[in-house]
């Protein structure tokens, strides 16, 4: 029960190595392992696929995690296109959501919110949040009404919709909604 096995290094506390593992200790000195095959490259990419990082759950010193941090940054301050997560066609990169809002958009938005009086038009006791303006017909679908004032509703994000089928099916509720207003 002392040793886990002939070439561990890991002893009871306590408990001092064997004859044994200092012979394997002494017999291993100036031995050098084989370098990594592609192929058993390959085959221990494919085995740690889908789980999780061996450093998930460990936390780091604050003076690990600046040395972490300097490495990482070193590896990849001369050529950033050897980053694995480069993009080498630019017009790919996804960009947020707030950049994306351009002034049409912007003045559609506040058109909307002001005909609705800056109230959830689903007002009742479940309202919290803060208020957005929703598309009644998609945006995607229907680029000619992007800007339309009247495809347009002011909701409160309790009450927007959170799926592609309830926005369809509440799209005719709304629209009713709206055309009370006009």
């Amino acid at each position: 029960m002392g040793l886990r096995s002939a070439n561990s290094t890991s002893f009871k506390k306590g408990q001092k190595p064997t004859e044994n593992w200092y012979r394997w200790a002494a017999a291993r000195k100036g031995t050098k392992r084989p370098p990594f095959s592609p192929e058993w490259r390959a085959n221990m990419s494919k085995a740690r696929k889908g789980k999780p990082s061996n450093a998930k759950g460990k936390t780091f010193s604050t003076s690990a995690r600046v040395r972490i941090g300097i490495a990482q940054r070193q590896r990849y301050a001369g050529d950033p296109t050897r980053h694995p997560r480069w993009i080498s066609d630019r017009t790919q990169l996804k960009t947020g959501r707030e950049k994306s809002y351009d002034t049409k958009y912007k003045y559609w938005m506040r058109e909307v919110k002001s005909r609705d009086g800056w109230k959830c038009r689903m007002a009742d006791d479940t309202c919290k949040g803060r208020l957005e303006a929703h598309h009644i017909l998609p945006w995607a679908k229907f680029p000619e009404l992007r800007y339309q004032i009247n495809n347009g509703i002011t909701l409160c994000c309790h009450h927007h919709p959170r799926t592609r089928a309830a926005e369809v099916g509440l799209s005719p509720f709304l629209q009713g909604l709206v055309a009370e207003v006009a």
